[in-house]
């Protein structure tokens, strides 16, 4: 399983239903044909805000390894671009953080007390399901943190928890094997505790079984509590086909780039970028970009899981990453942390330090389970 195509596959994937989704915000629904026939005409797919604040909250977990909350948000002010679409209530946090007030401050009482259940935190938290795919614990920590920067409500919180959750568990799985929808749902309802949230999820289980009118059934518009589900949806409808799944979840019109971003990441997380048509990826507004973003993610993921220290000495954290197989693939048995100086000293001793991981001794990331215990 390639990990690191996930990696990119789940970024490129919000940018892509961002893109497409901008031409049909606020519309009734849409035929999926219409959506794809909206992309073929365009000759570059330039994202909103969106794509823009998931590319700032990736530059901040990459830069501070891991979350910062007065880090993220001052990323957050640093990329802020009008142009892009952004919601008024963001733009009126972004501008109050900017001012100097603390960053944990504004979204308490910027839109009304109790602060937003907008869909804001949800579009941009799929960084955060892929860093912590391995710890269903983290994901919801960390999603939690991030939607604080600019939404408190408990269904603004709750909805971008259960996205990040739902990119985890689609990085968890290999399409290779047999993909159970009433499973995923049911993995789903067992890290939201919020009624709202389980509901929708039950819901989802129906449409999937008798299906009907999304939109209306679970909504489309920009409340997480509608957006989020719907988003989910969209993916279980067409888990095998990406292109499939954006376009259906666009075609709901309503919060349509928002519902496109988020179906994207969850799609493009569970089948990688490589599932992604390459008409589609060619027109990607700054894909090399996004590419290298989700790349030093992965690079991130790869240290935080094997345990953040040096396999020769187990004792020394500042350590690079080093592929084992340069042929071989992209997944998490395929790497091994050094800290210089045990690779100098290897080089030195003219030993293979990529020497294939033996069961004991020093080279031992492949045979731990989950990764760090032997």
């Amino acid at each position: 399983m390639d990990i690191k195509d996930k990696f990119r596959g789940s970024l490129l994937g919000v940018a892509v239903g961002d893109s497409v989704g901008k031409f049909f915000v606020g519309s009734a629904q849409a035929n999926p044909n219409e959506v794809k026939s909206a992309i073929q005409k365009q000759s570059e797919l330039t994202w909103t805000d969106d794509t823009q604040m998931t590319m700032g909250l990736v530059e901040s977990l990459v830069a501070r390894e891991g979350f910062d909350g007065d880090h993220m948000a001052k990323l957050f002010v640093k990329n802020y671009d009008s142009a892009r679409g952004y919601g008024p209530s963001t733009s009126k946090i972004i501008e109050r953080i900017r001012r100097g007030e603390p960053w944990d401050v504004p979204a308490k009482d910027t839109v009304w007390e109790g602060g937003s259940y907008g869909n804001g935190a949800a579009m941009r938290v799929a960084p955060v399901g892929l860093l912590y795919c391995e710890d269903m614990g983290k994901v919801r920590e960390i999603a939690e943190a991030t939607s604080k920067i600019t939404h408190t409500h408990p269904f603004g919180v709750d909805g971008a928890a259960l996205q990040a959750h739902a990119v985890a568990l689609a990085a968890q799985s290999d399409p290779e094997d047999d993909f159970s929808p009433e499973e995923f749902l049911k993995a789903l309802v067992e890290q939201t505790g919020n009624e709202m949230y389980v509901q929708k999820l039950e819901k989802i289980g129906q449409l999937l079984k008798s299906p009907g009118d999304v939109a209306k059934e679970l909504g489309n518009g920009i409340e997480a509590f509608n957006s989020v589900p719907a988003a989910i949806c969209s993916f279980l409808a067409h888990p095998s086909k990406f292109q499939d799944a954006v376009s259906g979840a666009v075609a709901l019109g309503g919060d349509a780039d928002t519902i496109g971003a988020m179906t994207g990441a969850i799609s493009g997380a569970y089948l990688g970028a490589t599932s992604i048509p390459a008409d589609w990826l060619e027109k990607i507004e700054q894909r090399a970009a996004i590419e290298s973003l989700a790349d030093k993610l992965f690079t991130l993921f790869v240290k935080e899981t094997l345990g953040g220290e040096c396999e020769t000495c187990m004792t020394e954290k500042d350590v690079e990453v080093y592929k084992i197989d340069p042929d071989g693939p992209d997944d998490l048995q395929n790497f091994i942390l050094f800290c210089p100086r045990c690779r100098q000293e290897s080089e030195t001793k003219k030993e293979d330090f990529l020497a294939k991981p033996k069961k004991t001794g020093k080279y031992r990331a492949v045979y731990r389970k989950v990764y760090r215990k032997t």
